[in-house]
């Protein structure tokens, strides 16, 4: 969910209206906040202390923390209280090949062909490539090495 007030809508299909935005919802922005102010792993204030500060019930001060630990921007310990969460580290998934990733790693890839060769598909091999037992299929053996640039 989005943390931005200004983009919520009320849910009565009108487009581009601005609906009355819940309670929760500004007293999470008030909250997100303060947890910017903050340095990772700083406790927030008890629940108690925020719904007097909000002038508002703790069911409410709990569902807009809620749903910041939802997004990842606090961390609850059960008996300690409420923390801003560290930085999460996120990697872009990209599609590598093995060379690239050993490359990447220093490493420099190199395979070599030990056989190469027809041989018959016995009852496993038959299943495992879709084929007829006894079927000629190609087999090729090579060890995959790799060493330090």
């Amino acid at each position: 969910m989005s943390t931005d007030v200004n983009n919520a809508q009320a849910d009565t299909g009108v487009p581009r209206r601005i609906g009355r935005v819940p309670k929760y919802y500004r007293i999470k922005q008030r909250l997100l906040q303060m947890t910017d102010e903050r340095a990772p792993g700083s406790p927030m204030p008890a629940e108690r202390l925020l719904a007097v500060e909000f002038r508002t019930s703790r069911t409410t001060i709990r569902k807009a923390l809620q749903e910041l630990v939802g997004e990842g921007r606090l961390d609850r310990i059960q008996g300690k209280g409420t923390f801003v969460a560290r930085p999460k580290v996120y990697r872009t998934l990209q599609l590598t090949s093995y060379t690239e990733d050993m490359r990447a790693q220093g490493l420099s890839p190199a395979s070599q062909v030990l056989d190469i060769g027809y041989i018959a598909a016995d009852a496993e091999l038959a299943v495992l490539l879709d084929v007829e037992p006894g079927d000629r299929v190609l087999r090729i053996e090579r060890p995959v090495s790799y060493t330090h640039l």
